[in-house]
């Protein structure tokens, strides 16, 4: 879609743990550069929702695309899931991509 519609692609994970440059979206971001896409990574630190919506901002990103892990409810109450917490607190359009079936 970025390809097509010749935009900047922003690949962002939040991870309190590793933000080494040997994490996996950095690897994503050179695959997708690779197959000829304006592409860049970037980790970063702290809650997720209010990370990625801020970052979003300050870039001023089009859209943010997010994918669905499918977790019912209660998994989402009693472990979270950022997806909500994204689509309320963005200003940005949100697309969600849902996870393929198994």
């Amino acid at each position: 879609m970025a390809k097509a519609l010749r935009m900047d692609l922003v690949l962002v994970t939040v991870d309190n743990e590793d933000d080494s440059a040997e994490h996996p979206i950095h690897a994503l971001g050179r695959e997708y550069q690779s197959a000829d896409l304006s592409c860049s990574s970037l980790v970063l630190k702290g809650e997720i929702a209010q990370q990625v919506t801020t970052h979003a901002a300050e870039i001023y990103a089009e859209m943010l695309v997010i994918g669905s892990h499918g977790n019912s409810s209660i998994h989402d109450i009693l472990l979270g899931h950022a997806g909500p917490d994204i689509l309320q607190s963005s200003t940005r359009p949100v697309l969600v991509i849902p996870q393929l079936a198994s």
